[in-house]
């Protein structure tokens, strides 16, 4: 076990995320793209240098300086999922557990004004 600590809430909120997106539709790249400088701005990040929208296959991926999306991630649900980690990669370093109670506090606040 790293300085991260235990990540015990991933499956739960994998499968809070599953549950969430159905129903949802696919964004369009330049509507990921809004999606996430909106969620930067509102905390005062930076927006990722490379955010890569090109993969068909794949996970889906954030941090600092990188957020990446493939074809299936592309709904409203994981693309704040995805900026939620990369907002708090640099405030977190290697401290917080990645699905832990500030991602939930953040994940679940950004939901609510979208």
């Amino acid at each position: 076990m790293g300085l991260r600590g235990r990540d015990q809430q991933r499956s739960k909120v994998y499968d809070w995320d599953i549950a969430l997106r159905k129903g949802q539709g696919r964004l369009t790249k330049l509507q990921c793209l809004r999606l996430i400088k909106r969620v930067h701005i509102a905390f005062n990040s930076s927006v990722p240098s490379v955010v890569n929208l090109n993969k068909r296959r794949g996970r889906a991926h954030g941090a600092r300086h990188i957020i990446v999306l493939p074809e299936w991630a592309r709904t409203s649900t994981v693309v704040v999922h995805e900026c939620i980690h990369s907002v708090m990669d640099l405030p977190c370093n290697r401290y917080c557990a990645w699905h832990g109670p500030m991602f939930v506090r953040l994940f679940i606040e950004t939901l609510s004004w979208l």
